[in-house]
């Protein structure tokens, strides 16, 4: 337990440098050209106080994760991975080859189904050194 594999269907090269596969998915995170496989080592999620690559002290704990209950942790997983991914980008965003930057904006109250809650925002950006409207495609990312 306690790895992901993403399967890639169809690639394209990048036009610029950028953070590497570990600096986005964890210090083991391997691809496998011949079956198309990203694998993820969630433990590398976790902070560094646990063996993890997250260095803010807020890592992935999945423990208690099962094949019951794995389901549940698929947005803590994703919210794990935009930390590690701010954790190593540049500080500024001034780097034109970093294709995706993450920016931490705070707290916000939010109602929804009338239960007030707070919603933590991190806004996840796409860069290319083109023009193509307001949809992108992920293949033209840098």
């Amino acid at each position: 337990m306690g790895i992901v594999k993403l399967i890639a269907t169809n690639s394209q090269p990048s036009n610029m440098a950028d953070l590497t596969l570990t600096q986005r998915f964890g210090s083991n995170a391997s691809f496998d050209e011949t079956a198309g496989t990203l694998t993820i080592k969630l433990s590398d999620l976790a902070d560094q106080a646990n063996g993890g690559d997250i260095t803010t002290g807020l890592g992935l704990d999945t423990t208690g994760m099962s094949s019951a209950n794995k389901d549940s942790y698929s947005s803590r997983i994703l919210w794990a991975l935009l930390h590690l991914n701010q954790q190593n980008q540049p500080e500024t965003n001034n780097d034109e080859t970093v294709g995706v930057y993450v920016i931490n904006e705070g707290k916000r109250n939010a109602v929804r189904n009338n239960v007030p809650q707070f919603g933590f925002r991190q806004v996840v950006t796409a860069y290319i050194n083109d023009d193509l409207g307001n949809t992108l495609d992920p293949d033209a990312i840098s």
